[in-house]
């Protein structure tokens, strides 16, 4: 499943401010011929599939309890799509910060290791590497110098 774009979120919101006011209800008065109400009574939806003898594979009572339930669930789906996708692109803005705040953090670290060593060879040999003087090199045993 692809991510859902803002446009289809806000053409879905579109949809749901546009319909009858709800919350609404599922209800039926003899179990057969399902409808959805608005709180003020007017009919959002009649079925009456069951009378007609089709076999539609649903329960009509199902099917008007989706429609009723719709009115309110897409309304608060969509603005926990977009709590959670602030959600989402708040954390990647932190990886991406925290992700170069470690390079940083290594980078200071290999600088100090670098000048503690630095210190240590000084305090060792007189100096920071570099080419050795000729009068100083020892030679290995086996090799001689010329």
């Amino acid at each position: 499943m692809s991510e859902i774009s803002e446009t289809k979120l806000s053409e879905w919101e579109a949809l749901a401010t546009a319909a009858t006011r709800g919350p609404w209800e599922a209800w039926s008065s003899d179990g057969k011929e399902w409808n959805v109400s608005a709180p003020d009574g007017d009919c959002i939806a009649h079925r009456v599939c069951g009378n007609l003898g089709m076999d539609l594979g649903t329960d009509d009572a199902d099917v008007a309890k989706f429609i009723a339930a719709s009115r309110t669930a897409v309304p608060e789906l969509i603005q926990e799509v977009r709590r959670l996708k602030d959600i989402k692109s708040t954390m990647q803005r932190i990886q991406h910060y925290a992700s170069g705040a470690c390079d940083m953090a290594a980078e200071t670290r290999l600088k100090l290791i670098n000048r503690e060593c630095e210190c240590e060879l000084t305090k060792s040999h007189g100096r920071v590497f570099g080419p050795i003087p000729a009068d100083e090199v020892q030679p290995t045993e086996g090799t001689e110098t010329k």
